[in-house]
């Protein structure tokens, strides 16, 4: 089953497990995440973890992470990640919130239900604060959850800015996509690792835009095909070394058996030899002993004839 850092992992990487490898808070991911991408774009970035720091591996710095209790209320989080949005104004905000989990956990559907209808009213309080402040108009908010991190599942998934369409429904989106569609929006070149595809049935676009999209998306297309057989030679290769070792492996296997049953066969030749030099020596010991007794009962007929 999918761990809680496994499957965000996949939402801010845009792979798969078995590509990111963050499975717990004491792994290290092995990809690119979005918040590296930004930053090497120099935008600036905010995590809010409501998951009591299980997320702190994609953390750049104190004043970009604010860890929270797992405990913590929708309320609580979404306001403090206002009030830090609202200060510093960063490119990219991500807000994890975990009041619903902790319910679905609990097996308490009354719970779970109540959990998801409070993170709607406390949602809709932060999208107010927006408007107030004239951040909402200019900004991209997607809400999802990023439930599964395995490609055969779809994720819940909300988007809303200046460049999307509105009233279009999304079929199909995989956790691997939002990364991929984010990378869209604010124009920057997703790594060569992301397994996502921008989302572009939500983007407003002009035929031109559109084309530009499709020659885009073809040259991912053979990036990934160029990836994807690079891989497969590596994997070919290492195919070929492993068959290679355990060839090596399989002969010294041999030779040391072939030592080994040598080695036997000395040591009972060995054996032989020793128990057959013990017997010509208890041979010839008992020889003198006859020899020696002989001589004693013809010597002491002798001396008894002259007495």
């Amino acid at each position: 089953a999918d761990t809680l850092e496994a499957a965000e992992a996949s939402l801010l990487t845009g792979t798969l497990p078995a590509f990111h490898r963050y499975m717990t808070v004491k792994d290290q991911v092995e990809v690119e995440s979005i918040f590296e991408l930004m930053k090497e774009n120099g935008k600036s970035t905010l995590m809010i973890d409501g998951s009591g720091g299980k997320l702190q591996g994609f953390a750049h710095g104190e004043k970009e992470y604010v860890k929270m209790d797992s405990q913590a209320k929708s309320g609580e989080i979404l306001d403090v990640a206002y009030k830090h949005f609202n200060t510093r104004h960063p490119y990219f905000t991500y807000i994890y919130v975990n009041e619903c989990t902790q319910a679905l956990l609990k097996l308490d559907q009354k719970a779970y239900y109540q959990s998801i209808r409070n993170f709607d009213i406390q949602l809709g309080t932060l999208l107010k604060r927006l408007r107030e402040e004239g951040d909402y108009d200019e900004s991209m908010i997607i809400v999802t959850s990023a439930r599964s991190s395995s490609s055969s599942n779809m994720v819940p998934l909300i988007i809303r800015g200046p460049q999307c369409k509105k009233n279009i429904t999304i079929d199909g989106a995989l956790v691997v996509d939002v990364f991929a569609t984010i990378c869209h929006a604010a124009g920057l070149e997703q790594p060569m690792t992301v397994q996502g595809i921008p989302l572009y049935s939500i983007m407003q676009a002009t035929d031109e835009e559109r084309y530009a999209n499709l020659q885009e998306w073809n040259k991912s297309l053979l990036q990934d095909r160029v990836h994807n057989w690079n891989q497969q030679y590596q994997l070919q290769d290492d195919l070929q070394k492993t068959i290679h070792e355990m060839n090596a492996i399989k002969e010294e296997k041999q030779n040391i058996f072939k030592f080994a049953g040598e080695r036997e066969k000395l040591i009972s030749g060995l054996k032989t030899k020793r128990s057959i030099e013990r017997c010509i020596w208890i041979g010839i010991i008992l020889l003198m002993l006859l020899g020696y007794i002989v001589e004693y009962l013809w010597l002491r007929k002798k001396f008894l004839l002259f007495k």
